[in-house]
Order: structure tokens, then sequence, then C-alpha cells
């Protein structure tokens, strides 16, 4: 039966966002148990195997920490996350557009279940060489609440920090105390799964970041330190890098849901890499039909066209903790960041590329 508790909400923000975008698409839905396991593996397989679907995408997930935890317990098959990765191969070589969303706990995956480690993590499947990873931003603009209001100027990797300054308006008992409980931000990282893929290699930033650590890591992966005045950190690392673009994620600049189970008007506002994912496949839908033919996997495509001097994406990097995903940061010069990827798309720009 459909209720909040099974997930029902994260099929209506699909639906309604990937169809709002391309209200002439023809959508299906695929349901799975909402308990992890392979019930969500094999909703995949069955996307995949009945291949009726230009584009797909998804919003649920876990963190890689989660899965490798859960190999170990024996709770879990070792060969888990390949199955997703399996499922993943299968569309792109059938030239499916594969989408997933990259998570809502910044560069802290792990954090999201409860009691859940502080360690750095990213989500899978998105973590998938085979998938495009849709990652979060803020919308600029003034955000107006009871007690304060707060101007982001400029689009920006998706964090709460900065609504840290405001935190006894917001009731909380000090800053530390907000922002260990508001884990909260685009998810992005690296893939302590999967190598680098070789789309990303030739890309600048990618497997070197800058980093603003609001948060540090204590007691085993338990507890958080929070610095109110973080420096900037740099640093190498290897493996998939995650998301692969960005856009607008974040609640406060979010989007209007409707659905009989919210009560009320029915209408809610939220957000979340949730309603990036869906996007994506509708807007692939739309490129589809201006091409004439299923554009296929972007990641290989997306990458070299980030290359081009007239590259279809805005890159955000600034450098700084006013750009950053609670952990990584923008860096100057790049085309890559592992808080927002690739940066913006500029849709009308990637679809000319597509058509090339």
């Amino acid at each position: 039966m459909p209720s909040l508790a099974t997930g029902s909400a994260e099929t209506t923000v699909d639906v309604e966002q990937s169809g709002a975008l391309a209200p002439q698409a023809h959508i299906v839905v695929y349901d799975a148990p909402n308990a992890g396991g392979y019930g969500f593996v094999d909703a995949y397989f069955m996307a995949a195997s009945q291949n009726l679907a230009g584009s797909i995408s998804s919003s649920w997930g876990t963190s890689e920490t989660a899965v490798q935890k859960a190999i170990a317990l024996g709770l879990q098959s070792p060969n888990y996350y390949q199955a997703f990765n399996e499922a993943y191969m299968e569309g792109a070589a059938q030239g499916i557009s594969m989408f997933a969303a990259a998570g809502d706990a910044g560069a802290y995956a792990a954090s999201r279940a409860p009691g859940g480690p502080t360690n750095l993590s990213v989500g899978m499947p998105s973590d998938s060489p085979y998938v495009t990873a849709a990652g979060g931003t803020t919308l600029p603009g003034t955000q107006v609440y009871p007690k304060f209001s707060v101007t982001i100027p400029h689009e920006r990797a998706w964090a709460w920090d900065y609504l840290y300054p405001y935190w006894n308006d917001l009731g909380a008992i000090s800053e530390a105390n907000w922002a260990t409980s508001h884990v909260v931000g685009g998810g992005g990282g690296y893939s302590q799964l999967y190598a680098t893929p070789w789309y990303q290699l030739p890309v600048t930033g990618i497997n070197q970041f800058s980093a603003v650590p609001w948060l540090t890591p204590i007691k085993d992966n338990s507890a958080w330190q929070f610095n109110p005045n973080p420096s900037i950190v740099t640093g190498q690392a290897t493996g998939r890098n995650v998301p692969d673009l960005a856009m607008n994620a974040d609640p406060q600049t979010g989007y209007a849901v409707y659905s009989t189970l919210f009560g009320g008007n029915n209408w809610r506002k939220i957000g979340g890499t949730s309603f990036v994912a869906p996007q994506l496949a509708g807007i692939t839908a739309i490129i589809n039909q201006s091409v004439g033919t299923r554009v296929g996997f972007w990641n290989p495509q997306i990458y070299a066209f980030a290359q081009k001097n007239s590259s279809p994406f805005h890159p955000l990097t600034t450098s700084g903790p006013t750009n950053d995903n609670l952990y990584y940061t923008g860096q100057s010069g790049t085309l890559y960041n592992p808080d927002t990827g690739l940066g913006v798309p500029n849709f009308a720009l990637l679809a000319q590329d597509f058509q090339h």
C-alpha cells in the first residue's frame, strides 16, 4: 500500500519531476520492496531487460560504508554492489541514460543511517561508473525565516553551513549542536569500491580536492568535532569521483510536491538530490526527441564536452565556506569539483553537443 513509510513520497517526486519536464513522455514506474536487498536490484534488471525507457532514474540508495559493513557481518551478499553495477552496465550497453541521486548528507553519506558513522563516504548505487550521479546546489536569492533572513549571492554547492550563524534563532543550544545534527548537503566524494573511470581521468580537478573541514570524525567515526572557523586544506584521492553534475536540491530553495499522503492541503516544499535524478531523466527524454535517437550513457560524452572551449557546464569553482558540501569545496581553474562535479548544465548547449 502507498505510504510515507514505504517510500511513496520518493515515487511521487520521481514521477512529478520527470513528468513535469517531459509532459508528453510515457513514464514507466518500477516498484521494489523498500527494505534494501535484491528486490532493488531486480527492479533495475527488469527495467534494463525490458529496454522500454530511453532514460531511467532512481533516488534510492545507501552508503558504501553500510554495504561494506553488511557484507563483513554476513548480512549481505559479497556481490551486492556488483549486481547494481551490472544492471547499469546493461543499461549503458543498450543506450539507456541512467541517473541516480548522489545523496543528501554532503560528504558523509554513511551518517544518513540512524547512528551511522561519521567517516567521509559516498552513496551507492550512484557510485557506479555506469550511472550519472546527480549532485545538489543551492539557488541564489534571499531566504526569509521567522527571525532572520539569509542571502545567497551566487549558486553554490548545497550544504546548510550557511545557516550555522543563526543557530540560536533556529532553536539549537549551540552552533556545534546545530551543525552536528544537520549534516545535510549534496553528496560528493570518492568511491572506495570503484577505480577512477577512464572518462574522468583527463579532466582537471579529478582525484584532487580542496576541503573545508567543518566536521571532523572522532571516537572511531562515532562522533563529530565541529570547527566554526575551518581553514582550507588540499589533498589527493583515488576512486570513482562523485557526483558527475549538480542542480538545485536544497529544500530551502526547493520544489512544491503534491501527494494525498501529506495531509492538509496535500502540498509540501521539499528538496534533495532525489529531485535532480528524475529531472535529468525527463530532460533526456526531450533531448532524445530533439536528436531523434537515444543519446545513451551520458558520462563519457559529458566529460568530453566539458573539456571543449564552449563547455555546456558552469563549474562552481569558488573555494571556501560559501561553496562546499560540508567538506569538499571548489577549486579555481578546474573543470571538476567533488562537491558539484562538472557543475550546473546548460541544457540548450548540452542538447547541441549531443546532436554532434
